[in-house]
């Protein structure tokens, strides 16, 4: 049961830091100076970076398996 409810926050996770980045937008602006097209590539480069990090991880965990938690 832990390893499920592990797994589930984990699962969360990413869609949790989009839910948190996306609202603070206008503070990250005032604060940093910072226009809303770049602070739009910073959500871009992070969306891209996980997909990859799954391309490469997915597939080694198939090659070598996974070790037990």
């Amino acid at each position: 049961m832990f390893l499920i409810m592990v797994v589930a926050l984990i699962g969360m996770l990413a869609p949790f830091t989009i839910d948190t980045y996306l609202p603070s937008f206008p503070a990250i602006e005032a604060e940093l100076s910072a226009n809303r097209d770049l602070l739009s590539q910073t959500l871009a480069i992070y969306l891209i970076s996980f997909a990859m990090a799954t391309l490469v991880w997915g597939p080694m965990a198939d090659r070598w398996g996974r070790k037990p938690i």
